[in-house]
């Protein structure tokens, strides 16, 4: 019996960090930044506004530009569970709605992969995204949760 615990935790602690490379445990995120944005930290329920359309500016008035992992993206369902509460292929009908609607105006980019996220995050003043831990950031930085 003991011998089944340790080779269980073994194979635990082996697989844990291929599962979170591949964004399987939620909560395995972090909200990145373009080095523009002044705001250094948000609440996750700031964070979820913004990603929601309810607050599209920064604290200093500047526009916020969200960048999303496309709905076929590896990782793409668990960042919207996690940050939107809806599946990416929601989170995109969710945004085109608010194109319909005025409140954008467009969707926002989509990327294939987290490091191009991270690079259209990096290149985009104003712009917010949710990126796999581990993820290179380029010249974005990450916004701490409160």
């Amino acid at each position: 019996m003991k011998k089944n615990s340790i080779l269980f935790a073994a194979l635990v602690l082996i697989t844990l960090p291929a599962l979170q490379s591949q964004g399987v445990i939620a909560g395995d995120f972090e909200v990145i930044v373009n080095s523009s944005v002044k705001d250094l930290s948000l609440t996750k329920d700031e964070i979820k506004q913004i990603f929601l359309t309810n607050k599209l500016v920064w604290s200093d008035k500047s526009d916020v530009k969200i960048v999303a992992m496309s709905p076929d993206a590896p990782q793409a369902d668990d960042v919207d569970k996690e940050y939107m509460g809806m599946t990416a292929l929601q989170a995109k009908k969710f945004w085109l709605t608010k194109v319909f609607n005025n409140v954008l105006h467009g969707q926002p980019p989509l990327a294939d992969t987290a490091d191009e996220v991270a690079e259209k995050v990096a290149s985009t003043p104003g712009a917010i995204a949710a990126v796999p831990k581990g993820t290179k950031l380029g010249s974005a930085k990450v916004l701490e949760i409160k």
